[in-house]
């Protein structure tokens, strides 16, 4: 059969198989006329402008419908029968796709985009090692052939890698070759050759996948000169210099989202596994080669070896279960290519970095680690951010992969007392802003680094954002009590009771294994407040009790009336008012006298004064419950104590209200409610609104009381408090 008869039919099959002329024309982009003029013989499709993208579409149909094996060879065949001469395909350098490839459907939809905006696109792709970036870079170029009709030029410049990383002078000869150049004409000297690459590329449509490059002066002589080529890059850095002279555009890739990494493992390892999928790929951390490595390993695994791999990934030794003998497929020898790579200033601060017990880190934090200036540690992150072994936090933090950070342990040095130096007298920073006045320790140790804040707002911001790693350090073997009693005031601001009992319940354990009996003293009595904020008052008594005990024990007044103070509410909730007043009363006795010489103790008495006006206001005693507030509101506004500014007006509204005076009740909840939003207790706005749902309630505004017990309910479900149940109950009342 001659050659254009058997490239004529092999196209008809094809296009009928596909779904016709039409659905060829979408999937290809070729006008459904030329596929007819192909189909029906009247025509051989022209070789620059249609065949590049009829021929990836044809290839696309299996050859047992089409009877084609080679669409090249056979189109070569069919030029010649016309007279027409075929040209000599450009080169096609790509490597082998790797598969099965899942995923990414996002990042090669903007890769394509970015490619086809015009001038000489240049595309970054950045990430980790072990992401994925060269299965992306090469799996996308496969499928855009048809865009590049002059062919595809790939270079692995072994940027991060076992070998020598490549120059552009090495891997110029090849190219210029297969660009047709005379191989005894080639230039001499790099500019030479990067200029004639230029040359032979001014005229063309082609790629250049510039793999696994190490840096800018890597990449730029291997870059066209105009336009018509588009430019793909991978590197672990985003190459800035590109960007900034060459426009180059940075696709930062992330490890797989869940549900892509459980695809990918059961499309790797069978859907056997069901919900072991989502263990594992959280355990690979997401990470692309972890995930191929774990899942090649339980193919036609029986359940038993699942859970051994899983058992594994979740011990100390994952980086050994995620080991292969392929250098380029083993985990720790991929990371470990971007670490040998950095200066040696930067190789220790990475593996002190192995130290952090939190998630994500400031350079404050990493000053303290390794010594440096906060501004030189910046810098060491910057580095390491470059070499993608940490990568940056929208709050302007870092953080590192899982599995980078179980290397950075492994390379960790002994560790030192500098980072929880930090944290504890930093947090004591941030505790001096929240609670100001408030009763302070002579710390242990110090810290050269200055706290990252210089107002209330910045205090409580780094408390939030740290709070993770706060947590982490108290709990850790080597911590001291006293960095759990700096965060009591950041724990009863925000009504974080679940981490709060578990930082003073390793404090207590801290304090009694060190002997300290005043610091077991003072972790108990907060120990019992955080139970008594969750609403476990008959676990909170006896720590207050305890507490009592051992500061007079210790010969510390100040303590013991703390500890009564704490007890007085225990029993005033209980409905023991006339005990809990008398403990009152001995407590706010010591602070007035002590106050003489120690005002810091006038902190002490508003919070007393506004603890006796609650009892008096279930007494029924407004008068006086209000003369005790109004003496607190005052002590608070005088000595900046916002939250308890706050707590003292709805104390204040709940005493107006219950003698009647609806309107002096509405004005202390709204005063309540601006100074609970100014120290951020979202508690105590959400108790200033339903203070004003109850004033409406009073009024007959039952829509108005509605209104404002929603908003309470809403903001005290958020932080999880059990008085959500108490606004709810309020709302059926109006339902």
């Amino acid at each position: 059969m001659r050659p254009r008869t058997r490239f004529r039919e092999g196209v008809a099959k094809a296009v009928t198989a596909l779904g016709g002329d039409r659905t060829a024309e979408r999937r290809s982009g070729v006008s459904k006329a030329v596929w007819y003029d192909a189909k029906t013989g009247r025509s051989v499709p022209g070789e620059r402008a249609n065949w590049p993208a009829m021929r990836a579409l044809l290839e696309s149909v299996p050859a047992r419908i089409t009877g084609v094996t080679d669409w090249a060879e056979l189109y070569r065949q069919a030029c010649a029968e016309t007279g027409r001469r075929a040209a000599t395909p450009g080169p096609r350098h790509l490597p082998p796709r790797t598969r099965p490839f899942v995923a990414r459907a996002a990042e090669s939809r903007l890769l394509g985009e970015l490619t086809g905006s015009g001038g000489t696109p240049i595309v970054v792709l950045a990430g980790p090692p072990g992401v994925g970036k060269t299965a992306l870079a090469v799996d996308w170029a496969h499928r855009a052939l048809a865009r590049f009709p002059d062919g595809v030029l790939h270079a692995d410049l072994q940027g991060w890698g076992p070998g020598r990383e490549l120059t552009a002078d090495e891997i110029l000869p090849a190219w210029l070759r297969d660009l047709g150049l005379d191989p005894a004409a080639l230039p001499a000297d790099p500019t030479s050759r990067s200029a004639a690459l230029r040359g032979a590329l001014a005229d063309r449509r082609m790629l250049l996948v510039l793999d696994n490059v190490r840096s800018e002066e890597q990449a730029r002589p291997l870059l066209p000169g105009t336009a018509g080529c588009a430019v793909v890059v991978t590197s672990r850095q985003e190459l800035e210099g590109l960007a900034i002279h060459h426009g180059a555009q940075v696709i930062r890739l992330d490890p797989l989202d869940p549900a892509e990494s459980a695809g990918l493992l059961s499309e790797i390892a069978g859907s056997s596994l069901g919900e072991d999928a989502a263990t594992i790929a959280r355990l690979c951390g997401h990470l692309p080669l972890a995930l191929r490595v774990a899942a090649r390993s339980i193919r036609s695994a029986s359940p038993a070896e699942v859970a051994a791999l899983i058992g594994e990934l979740g011990g100390d030794a994952r980086l050994d279960r995620l080991s292969s003998d392929d250098p380029r497929t083993d985990v720790r020898t991929v990371i470990s290519w971007s670490y040998r790579r950095l200066a040696g200033t930067a190789q220790e601060a990475f593996r002190l970095l192995g130290h952090f017990p939190g998630r994500a880190f400031d350079a404050h934090a990493t000053a303290a680690l390794t010594g440096l200036r906060p501004a030189q540690a910046s810098a060491r992150l910057r580095t390491l951010a470059r070499a993608s072994l940490v990568h940056p936090e929208p709050d302007g933090r870092f953080a590192m992969h899982d599995l980078i950070r179980d290397y950075a342990v492994e390379l960790a040095a002994p560790e030192g007392d500098a980072l929880f130096d930090y944290y504890l007298h930093t947090a004591r920073e941030a505790d001096r802003w929240i609670a100001p006045h408030r009763h302070q320790l002579d710390l242990p140790g110090h810290t050269p680094v200055p706290a990252p804040f210089r107002d209330y707002a910045g205090a409580l911001r780094w408390l939030e954002a740290e709070s993770q790693t706060l947590v982490a350090l108290c709990l850790a073997e080597k911590t001291r009590w006293q960095l759990a009693f700096q965060l009591k005031s950041f724990y009863f601001l925000t009504k974080r009771t679940r981490e709060w009992l578990l930082t003073h319940e390793a404090a207590l354990e801290a304090a009694i294994r060190a002997g300290d009996r005043r610091g077991e003293a003072m972790t108990r009595n907060n120990l019992g407040l955080a139970c008594h904020e969750r609403g476990d008052d008959d676990s909170a008594l006896p720590q207050y009790e305890e507490a009592e005990r051992l500061f007079a024990a210790v010969g510390d007044p100040h303590g013991v009336s703390n500890a009564l103070a704490s007890q007085a509410v225990v029993h005033r909730r209980r409905g023991d008012v006339d005990r809990a007043l008398a403990l009152n009363e001995r407590a706010l006795a010591f602070y007035r006298t002590a106050a003489v010489d120690h005002p810091g103790s006038r902190r002490y008495i508003a919070i007393t004064l506004r603890s006796i006006a609650l009892i008096e206001t279930e007494r029924r005693a407004y008068d006086r419950a209000e003369d005790r507030l109004r003496e607190a509101i005052a002590l608070c506004a005088e000595l900046g104590m916002t939250m308890d500014l706050a707590r003292g007006w709805n104390a204040l509204g709940g005493a107006l209200l219950a003698g009647g005076r609806a309107e002096g009740a509405q004005q202390a909840y709204e005063a309540a409610a601006t100074a609970a939003r100014a120290c951020g207790s979202r508690f105590e706005e959400a108790l200033a609104r339903r203070g004003l749902g109850a004033v409406a309630a009073a009024r007959g505004d039952l829509g108005r009381a509605r209104e404002c017990w929603t908003g309470a309910h809403a903001m005290l479900t958020a932080i999880g408090s059990a008085k959500a149940d108490d606004v709810r109950a309020d709302l059926d009342q109006v339902s």
